[in-house]
């Protein structure tokens, strides 16, 4: 296909499999290659003279001429097939609508025998037809391609990460309780729908909990840095607040475009820069700021290796967080009443950009993440600054922040709705200790060990258990990340 479609001859050396059938296709229909064998069913060598009189056949005389001819012919009409209104475009149009009706309709079953949706497109090649693909599931905006978390991908640049997470909705059916970091008035559709598929709760925001006891542990990835007493000394909304977590590796032209995006800004700003490696085999080089950047930035800047992030986000003079839209960050932001710039770069957080910018109303966005490929200029980062901090659109994006952050307060308020959960979760507990649901779990009179959520430890602070505790009470509730 790359031949035909590239305008190449070629000389057809086929060995088995449908080698052979398409080297009959491109020699004696497509017309544009010569026979140098007939396969492995011929089990002979193929002599040095034959090998010099194919090449000879294929690139000089009339013979020569005609195969390049041909091959062109096949070129032009490849490119016409994938050009706007082609028939390979036209193709592609019809599949991604299919696939839209199909949600409404039985072809679901008819594909896989289940009430679930075909899982696969199998078509000569997947990958790129799977990431042209637009997604539209129960109850969630319209995903892009670019939208949809980037390890569902069959081209993936992690595909352990794929199959391990792939591999936990396999499990699905087994936990009596599944706990989620988020609350029922921020998605209240998508969680009415999946709690009739799953018996899913949602308990967040964990960190936002009031009875949740002081505890000396943390998940942060190393201590951080002073930096609220820099803070104190800045006039209200002044500052803009930049953090890309732990996992997220930028490559050095990108960052020194978002360190003079800042500086042009003129808008003084928190940055959170890795200094040395969170372990010895991080395997990736440090990041380094432009020369004389800080000099430049003066008192305007301040430079740490990790923040206490929820203080952070509830500071008065911060304006608002550049963030890469993981998760826990993006609800910290949500329930902080901040505003956010949106710089995704793989996995989920593409998806969680499309929620902060296009659903939640919270945030503009800087990028579309690693599917985009390109460089994101100084110019482009100013503005998005700009945008988030100076100007009506601001003030829309923290007044829709604020109403998140009233409505996350009243989830974990004595009656919210995450309060309400943890209380039937809790009164489960109880009750699966006196009843047969163990043996319904798992086939026998054990319960699963585990308690898997977001923060272990916080959900056991607020069951008034140890984790050791919760072990013994034995529940199995599996974390659920948006897809």
């Amino acid at each position: 296909m790359e031949a035909l479609t590239s305008g190449m001859p070629v000389v057809a050396f086929p060995q088995w499999g449908d080698q052979v059938t398409n080297a009959k296709y491109l020699v004696d229909i497509l017309k544009v290659g010569v026979r140098m064998c007939r396969g492995e069913a011929e089990n002979r060598l193929i002599t040095r003279d034959e090998i010099e009189k194919c090449l000879l056949e294929a690139t000089v005389g009339p013979k020569a001429v005609e195969m390049k001819q041909n091959a062109m012919k096949w070129k032009e009409a490849a490119e016409a097939a994938v050009a706007e209104g082609g028939s390979s475009d036209w193709n592609i149009r019809y599949f991604t609508d299919y696939i839209v009706k199909a949600n409404e309709s039985e072809i679901a079953r008819k594909c896989n025998g289940s009430n679930g949706f075909p899982v696969s497109v199998v078509v000569k090649s997947t990958e790129k037809v799977a990431e042209l693909i637009d997604v539209q599931l129960p109850c969630m905006p319209l995903l892009k391609h670019d939208e949809v978390p980037s390890f569902l991908y069959p081209t993936t640049r992690c595909p352990l990460l794929r199959r391990t997470i792939l591999g936990q909705y396999k499990n699905l059916d087994k936990p009596f309780c599944i706990l989620m970091e988020t609350f029922e008035e921020l998605e209240p559709d998508l969680i009415k729908h999946m709690s009739e598929i799953f018996p899913i709760k949602a308990v967040g925001p964990l960190f936002r909990n009031p009875k949740a006891p002081k505890t000396t542990v943390h998940g942060d990835l190393m201590k951080a840095d002073d930096c609220i007493e820099w803070l104190d000394t800045k006039p209200p909304s002044s500052v803009v607040y930049v953090s890309f977590g732990s996992v997220v590796q930028l490559k050095q032209e990108q960052w020194n475009e978002i360190a003079y995006g800042l500086l042009n800004s003129g808008i003084s700003f928190l940055l959170v820069m890795k200094l040395k490696p969170a372990h010895k085999d991080a395997g990736h080089d440090l990041l380094v700021l432009p020369d004389g950047f800080l000099e430049k930035a003066g008192d305007r800047t301040k430079v740490v290796q990790w923040s206490p992030q929820e203080k952070v986000l509830a500071h008065p003079s911060v304006a608002c967080f550049v963030t890469h839209c993981g998760w826990n960050s993006s609800m910290e932001a949500l329930t902080s009443g901040m505003p956010v710039v949106a710089f995704p770069q793989w996995g989920d957080q593409v998806t969680n950009a499309k929620y902060l910018v296009g659903v939640f109303k919270v945030g503009v966005r800087m990028c579309r993440g690693e599917a985009e490929n390109r460089l994101i200029t100084r110019d482009e980062i100013e503005k998005c600054l700009l945008e988030a901090t100076v100007g009506p659109k601001a003030v829309e994006m923290k007044q829709n922040a604020m109403k998140w952050k009233e409505a996350a307060e009243a989830a974990v308020a004595e009656g919210g709705s995450s309060d309400w959960n943890i209380r039937y979760f809790t009164d489960d507990i109880v009750k699966a200790n006196e009843s047969g649901i163990a043996r319904k779990c798992i086939g026998s009179n054990e319960f699963p060990v585990s308690v898997v959520v977001r923060s272990t430890e916080k959900v056991a602070e607020l069951t008034g258990s140890s984790p050791i505790g919760m072990r013994r009470f034995a529940i199995d509730a599996v974390n659920m990340e948006r897809v």
